[in-house]
């Protein structure tokens, strides 16, 4: 036992000695120890190669590269092997991070971004920051030493001990510090909140080590530190961000190193969104190999961008004039929405006309209470959307790529085979479950769908059953449109799975959807807007019926028919913007639809931020005979104040008996509704399909 002590005491004593000897950018020549021979020769075909999981992802991966190196240079195929699976003998490469003390010491003394390749006994240990890095580590082994072996010998330094020139970066967390701050605006909206908030967490999670986070604040008279190192997200008070965004064009966000500041903004909160998710790609590149459950995040200086990213939007359109740029707001599918404030009427027309003169055309306009709508194309390419809020002053235009086209403003009869009808739909309910279908059967056959209820149960399969029970024409059945309120899994669930199992029996015409960025539409935990635009899933779901079908986004005040349904857009979470949405619920379209002298006021889930914004826009106007309750009935659904002005005959809930037997004797908006007994029939989902025939 005495001996093995000895033997570890004295290993740990020539580990001490080599490393205190190491020092970046040294030569083997510059290492001296008058007591060890000045070279040992090696046959390296003895030695195992030894990795870790913990290098990286790729361990054995990295191992593997260095085995074929020395196969290439010297035909000996050492083996490979994993450090916990393994014993620990004296002729080991040890790649990376293992298990082996030598291994994490001569990590540690890599004082940057760089490598090391030495020799402890009979070991050798080749170590860097990251495994870009421990490639070069080989190649310096291989060059420098396999590659002059004879036969299966090399012939290395005995204390060898070289340690490369480290990287010129910028240092967020070193040695287990974190130098750099996270700084916001103490103004910041919601979605740049969020970045931040996403920012320092992902930091704090990958290295171990949490970096402080605040805001720009400053006291009275207070100036802030220029030399202080910040990371600064969105816009903050600092003359750096200031001068980041003063150069970007409204499509532009930019990650730039000014002085001691990494500025991550973009013109619109979208863009300073996707510079914080370039960012992130970043640190994971840069990232060096944990040890204690710390690691450090050593960023290489060139890896910041002298350009900067943008959104590929259409950047030709006739500019605003007489009124204020007061925000820019990423609308997805490349298509974005541009907010003017301290204006007026007169320039909304203004603007119009600038618009023809630039050769759009007008494809319709819309009045209703006071506030003023019209959309333009042009040369098929692109379109601008615009309307004028009486309530604020305020014009938004909505620039986008044709895609699809428009809806049609009006029907032309193609005959009658049927009777006008809307029927609400019993869907899978479990417990205490929601969820929304609603089939508008029209006179010449076709049918409009909105939403569809969740992709469990049998909801697919009782949507495409009760089609077909409804369907009086000849041939393949016609959706005219399908409608989606919003993206929340209980109204767009069946969707894909109805056009996956029976697309192929359906012609589907228009899908008509105002989902918004995954930027600013993800405010809920499940992420579901970035999974939707990620997975491509609106784009396939559509392309699985027959025929092509039209996709388009609507925006509030646009008017249309729909094979002799007519309906108006009342809102869609356009409206919310510049204020964040405080729900997805929100992001829901609102429409109202006449039909056969009839007016059905459909909600999706909106809460009370959009219902405010409906009532504040159109008051009266909302008044239908027919609504659909928002959020399934359930408290925080729409608002007392939209309810009863709309003031409805027949009261639609989309939900289960248990959720309706509690909420219609709550004292939420569908409870006060209920108890005001205006309404004549509640008509409730889970009590089976209901049909009103006109």
């Amino acid at each position: 036992m005495s001996k093995r002590i000895f033997a570890v005491a004295l290993a740990l004593l020539m580990l001490i000695t080599v490393l205190a000897s190491c020092k970046n950018g040294n030569t083997d020549d510059e290492i001296t120890d008058t007591e060890a021979p000045k070279n040992i020769e090696i046959d390296i075909s003895a030695y195992s190669i030894v990795y870790s999981k913990q290098t990286d992802s790729s361990g054995k991966k990295k191992a593997t590269e260095l085995q074929g190196l020395i196969k290439d240079a010297i035909s000996a195929e050492l083996t490979v092997a994993l450090d916990e699976e393994t014993q620990e003998q004296e002729k080991e490469i040890l790649v990376g991070i293992t298990n082996r003390e030598q291994s994490t010491d001569v990590y540690k003394k890599i004082d940057g971004r760089g490598y090391a390749v030495l020799v402890i006994n009979e070991k050798i240990i080749i170590a860097a920051y990251d495994a870009e890095l421990l490639s070069s580590a080989f190649a310096y082994f291989n060059d420098t030493y396999v590659k002059a072996a004879n036969g299966t010998k090399l012939t290395l330094p005995s204390t060898l001990c070289y340690i490369s020139e480290p990287l010129t970066t910028t240092d967020i967390i070193k040695n287990g510090t974190a130098i750099y701050s996270i700084i916001r605006s103490e103004d910041a909206s919601y979605n740049i909140t969020e970045c931040a908030k996403g920012l320092y967490s992902t930091i704090s999670q990958l290295t171990g080590t949490s970096i402080n986070f605040t805001t720009d604040y400053l006291k009275s008279g207070e100036v802030a530190d220029s030399e202080s190192f910040e990371i600064l997200v969105g816009d903050t008070n600092r003359p750096e961000s200031k001068q980041v965004k003063a150069s970007l064009k409204i499509n532009e966000y930019a990650i730039q190193k000014v002085g001691n500041k990494i500025v991550i903004v973009g013109s619109s909160d979208s863009g300073t969104a996707k510079a914080k998710d370039e960012f992130i790609e970043i640190i994971y590149d840069s990232l060096g190999q944990t040890v204690d459950g710390k690691c450090d995040l050593l960023i290489k200086n060139d890896v910041y961008k002298s350009e900067v990213g943008n959104f590929v939007w259409l950047m030709d359109v006739p500019k605003y004039v007489g009124g204020k740029l007061s925000g820019i707001a990423d609308v997805s599918d490349n298509a974005y929405e541009l907010y003017y404030t301290d204006t007026n009427s007169d320039g909304f027309y203004a603007y119009c006309n600038t618009l023809e003169q630039d050769g759009y055309t007008k494809h319709d306009e819309n009045e209703i209470s006071g506030n003023l709508y019209r959309s333009y194309y042009k040369d098929g390419k692109e379109l601008v959307y615009t309307y004028y809020t009486a309530k604020d002053d305020s014009v938004r235009i909505i620039v986008s790529p044709f895609n699809d086209g428009l809806l049609p403003l009006s029907f032309e009869n193609t005959g009658k085979v049927t009777e006008n009808s809307v029927t609400q739909l019993k869907l899978d309910y479990d417990n205490k479950g929601n969820g929304m279908t609603y089939i508008i059967t029209l006179e010449d056959g076709s049918f409009i769908i909105i939403d569809g209820g969740s992709n469990g149960g049998s909801n697919a399969d009782w949507l495409h059953r009760k089609l077909q029970e409804l369907n009086k024409s000849e041939g393949t059945p016609v959706i005219a449109a399908w409608y989606l309120t919003h993206i929340h899994q209980d109204h767009c669930g069946a969707f894909a799975n109805f056009a996956t199992k029976y697309g192929n029996q359906y012609v589907l015409e228009y899908a008509i959807h105002n989902l918004p960025t995954k930027y600013i539409g993800d405010v809920d935990s499940d992420g579901l807007l970035s999974k939707f635009y990620e997975n491509g899933t609106y784009q396939k779901t559509t392309n699985a019926f027959v025929g092509e079908a039209k996709v388009v986004r609507v925006h509030t005040g646009m008017k249309f028919n729909i094979h002799g349904a007519e309906f108006e857009v009342l809102h869609t979470w356009e409206d919310c913007y510049p204020n964040a949405l405080e729900s997805q619920n929100d992001s829901s379209v609102v429409t109202r639809m006449t039909l056969s002298g009839k007016t059905f006021l459909w909600t999706g889930d909106i809460q009370k931020q959009s219902a405010d914004i409906i009532i504040d826009n159109f008051g009266s106007y909302v008044k239908s005979d027919y609504l659909q309750l928002a959020h399934h009935g359930l408290a925080n659904g729409g608002s007392w104040e939209l309810y009863r002005t709309v003031d409805p005959t027949v009261a639609f809930w989309p939900t289960s008996n248990i959720i309706f037997n509690e909420q219609s004797q709550g004292n939420g908006p569908a409870g006060l509704l209920f108890k005001a007994g205006t309404v004549t029939e509640h008509i409730i989902s889970e009590q089976g399909d209901k049909t009103i025939k006109f």
